[in-house]
């Protein structure tokens, strides 16, 4: 069983810039060795930033 922590992210408004600022901090690899990320939100609205 993993240790790391569960932090859940909520997109708030999808026509605000959310999207861009959750995927971009997402790409730095030491996020994923603090915590195990949970986004909630629209998987059409992430494709289109992605």
């Amino acid at each position: 069983m993993s240790n790391t922590i569960k932090v859940g992210i909520s997109h708030g408004d999808i026509n605000g810039i959310s999207y861009e600022i959750i995927l971009k901090t997402l790409m730095d690899s030491r996020i994923m060795e603090m915590c195990t990320p949970i986004i909630y939100g629209s998987p059409k609205v992430a494709a289109y930033y992605r």
